[in-house]
């Protein structure tokens, strides 16, 4: 339900914050507060490890105060929302959960962990930070837990795993981008009433991405030499015509209107833009979220749509 992955989404940007060691894929003599360690720093591992248990009792705890304090609890069951939104629900999933995957397992990284070991735990406590959400919904009358909600988390997990254990880099990168849809003035309710809302909530505004780091997949030569490593390829996913779930109109008359889009553009990969700055590392990486306005082609039922900065 929409109303249910808004909350996934505010929780996704609580532990975010305070976790996110530096963007840096390699390690780098410690000259400042946000440069990795080269060897073990068993402080900097107690501060991310207790940074993420705070986080995680604290927001579940919040989630249990402020969305389910009024509900009626219900005996646990499971809700089949499998066939909703286009299952842009899902995607949204996997790539919260990669996200926490890939900042956990950087922030092992910054604390002297070598990058396979901390690509495992960050991925492991990436999928159990986010899929507990699951439990209350499960007791929740109004929602239910999901199935296919657990699988999506895994599989944004299991991405950050791929990329830390075969290439110990961030090859393939999931990445979210909006732009309002217009569909949300008419449907305030499910689709949010007010700009920051509509972000988490419009799935016709929303685009994911996977976003293909190209400079590491050429051979070793005068191309590779010359390509820019910040200039990446991607291929997006989004919707439009999603106004409700089945549980609100007739399957039939939402699955009508509905219409898959699939994207392909360039990309911007902020942590391959290199600086002396630890914080501006930092940041760029946790920046790296998101995909910058770049040129993309738009493939729907509708036709072949060129935008010069979408």
């Amino acid at each position: 339900m929409i109303s249910n992955q808004y909350r996934k989404l505010i929780y996704l940007i609580l532990i975010l914050i305070p976790i996110s060691g530096n963007s840096q894929t390699v390690y780098r003599k410690p000259d400042s507060f946000f440069a990795s360690d080269t060897i073990l720093n068993k402080k900097k591992v107690y501060f991310c490890s207790a940074t993420a248990g705070l986080a995680l009792i604290g927001t579940y705890t919040g989630l249990g105060a402020i969305w389910y304090s009024g509900e009626e609890k219900s005996p646990f069951h499971f809700f089949n929302d499998s066939q909703e939104w286009l299952q842009m629900d899902k995607v949204g999933h996997a790539y919260s959960a990669y996200q926490v995957s890939r900042i956990m397992s950087q922030a092992f990284v910054w604390s002297g962990v070598k990058y396979k070991t901390a690509t495992l735990l960050g991925s492991g406590i990436g999928w159990l930070m986010i899929s507990p959400v699951e439990i209350f919904d499960g007791f929740s009358p109004k929602y239910g837990a999901s199935a296919t909600d657990l699988v999506a988390n895994a599989s944004g997990s299991a991405l950050n795993l791929l990329n830390g254990l075969v290439w110990q880099e961030q090859r393939l990168q999931l990445k979210f981008s909006f732009h309002p849809s217009g569909y949300a003035q008419f449907h305030t309710a499910q689709l949010g009433s007010s700009p920051l809302e509509q972000i988490f909530k419009d799935y016709n505004g929303q685009t994911y991405w996977m976003s293909v780091r190209v400079h590491s997949f050429l051979p070793e030569g005068h191309l590779k030499k010359k390509y820019p490593r910040w200039l990446n390829l991607a291929v997006g996913y989004g919707g439009e015509g999603m106004t409700g779930g089945y549980f609100i109109e007739p399957w039939g008359a939402i699955h009508s209107r509905e219409y898959r889009q699939f994207y392909l553009g360039l990309d911007i990969d902020l942590s391959n833009i290199k600086t002396r700055i630890g914080f501006l590392d930092a940041a760029l990486g946790v920046l790296n979220m998101v995909r910058i306005p770049m040129p993309a082609l738009e493939f729907s039922k509708k036709g072949v749509k060129a935008y010069g900065f979408f």
